[in-house]
């Protein structure tokens, strides 16, 4: 801002002139607007808004996980939401623009997973099937420990749906070493 001050007085002290601070104001400018656009794309991928995910991202993602805004019992029991269940799906996150295609793409980390965790045990259980929520979790859960993913199981019996047939449980439970009496015991 001072550089600017001084250009307008036509002080030349630091060697900036005008045109050089309006070519890189306008840079900026431009950066914004791009910027805007992928904010944009990104919160309808994630299903919320515009504003959420700016906030979201102000506080650089920390403890944030696509879709978190549903996982609450308010958003999982409202009559509204109860009569036709939200299909989420972490593989499928897309949206478009003038007929260009966005998909944004997650991978969840033990500490993200654990994250969903959490946020799934606010929703209540619910007996009818057809109530619930859908969850899809494809290869974007592959990194995670296995016993991260028994959890995640667990807590989601009889509060969504929760579709894990994407998911390689082969390679988790071979690169954990977790023995077979591990996976059997509660």
């Amino acid at each position: 801002m001072r550089i600017l001050i001084y250009a307008l007085n036509g002080d030349d002290k630091l060697g900036v002139g005008l045109a050089a601070i309006n070519a890189s104001l306008g840079c900026a400018l431009v950066h914004a607007f791009f910027e805007m656009i992928f904010v944009y794309l990104e919160a309808i991928s994630c299903k919320t808004t515009v504003i959420h995910y700016m906030i979201v991202c102000f506080n650089a993602r920390f403890g944030w996980i696509p879709f978190v805004n549903f996982f609450s019992s308010l958003a999982g029991f409202d009559e509204k939401s109860s009569a036709n269940p939200e299909n989420l799906n972490y593989e499928a996150m897309k949206s478009g623009l003038c007929g260009v295609k966005f998909q944004m793409k997650f991978k969840f980390s033990n500490s993200s997973a654990s994250v969903l965790i959490n946020s799934l045990s606010n929703l209540r259980n619910e007996k009818d099937p057809k109530k619930r929520m859908n969850l899809s979790i494809g290869e974007s859960i592959n990194e995670v420990d296995f016993p991260i993913i028994m959890d995640l199981m667990r807590i989601s019996n009889n509060r969504i749906n929760l579709d894990v047939s994407e998911v390689d449980i082969k390679g988790m439970v071979n690169r954990s070493k977790v023995t077979l009496d591990e996976i059997k015991s509660p």
